[in-house]
């Protein structure tokens, strides 16, 4: 299932919202087509605000992510619930960290209550309410610990202390890919205790954020948002190109150390692990890629 795939399922979701306004506005005494075409226009654009960032890779979908690596053993009856949680995350997350006008941070809430009903409506919610319930928390967890360790690094004249601290703000940061994995874990049975598989995958979030850090140094500096990787790039006497490297090498290194020891314990599909494995370095090449075509200093 391709990501044009997943938002044209996510979009349709609209008629569901639709279709339950329509019946709040008869038993109001107000329902007319005209009003109602308010609503769905609405909610049409405040759905496309969220697609759109998805198409451009702006905000990227975990649940594409899960389909990757999973393949065959993904549950396919649980693509639209992971597609909320996707939703909401990345609403929150631009709320969190960008400027918005106040009709930008009306469009952002107006779609987060949209999906946000029909998450509670969903069948597969009270499946997981535990899992959901501990991922918010994470959620919490990871969107301070940003601040608080970049201060540490500031104050971190060692590279090799730069890099650990780096590791453990990505790994903390890749707690947000935790649900996405728990639902495409429950589409097997040989999979659902599979501890490594969950663990891998937060080393390739863990990557997957960096890249994403790196491709968005521009617009971070354009916006004058402070992260790990622009603050590091402008620091003076630092070599950068050396700190990815071997931050991405950890990271891949760590990564298939975690398979290896589960393999002795856990029955994993092979072709999981080598989808995760790949997709690891895929991001890593990427990464790699784009440092040649930057002026460092």
């Amino acid at each position: 299932m391709k990501k044009n795939d997943l938002i044209e399922i996510y979009k349709k979701e609209i008629d569901k919202n639709v279709s339950e306004i329509a019946l709040y506005l008869t038993e109001s005494g107000i329902y007319e087509e005209k009003v109602m075409e308010i609503y769905r226009k609405s909610l049409q654009l405040s759905s496309n605000n969220i697609a759109s960032k998805w198409v451009s890779g702006g905000k990227y979908l975990r649940t594409e992510f899960a389909l990757e690596a999973f393949g065959r053993c993904y549950p396919k009856s649980l693509v639209e619930f992971s597609l909320k949680v996707d939703a909401m995350i990345n609403i929150l997350d631009d709320l969190f960290d960008e400027s918005l006008s106040k009709e930008e941070k009306g469009i952002y809430i107006l779609e987060y209550l949209r999906v946000f009903s029909l998450f509670c409506l969903s069948k597969s919610n009270r499946k997981f309410n535990r899992e959901i319930g501990r991922y918010f928390n994470k959620l919490i967890t990871l969107a301070l610990a940003e601040g608080f360790l970049l201060e540490k690094i500031k104050n971190t004249p060692n590279p090799g202390e730069v890099v650990e601290i780096s590791e453990v703000l990505l790994k903390l940061r890749g707690y947000d890919i935790d649900i996405f994995v728990e639902i495409a874990l429950s589409g097997s049975k040989d999979l659902k205790q599979s501890f490594g598989i969950k663990k891998t995958f937060r080393f390739f979030r863990a990557m997957n954020i960096l890249k994403k850090d790196i491709l968005d140094i521009k617009h971070d500096k354009k916006f004058k948002q402070e992260t790990v990787v622009t603050y590091l790039l402008e620091r003076d006497g630092f070599d950068f190109s050396n700190y990815i490297e071997k931050l991405t090498n950890s990271i891949t290194v760590k990564a298939g150390e975690v398979l290896r020891v589960s393999d002795k314990s856990q029955k994993q599909p092979i072709f999981v692990r080598e989808n995760i494995l790949a997709m690891i370095r895929r991001d890593k090449n990427t990464i790699m890629n784009s440092l040649k075509s930057m002026r460092l200093r």
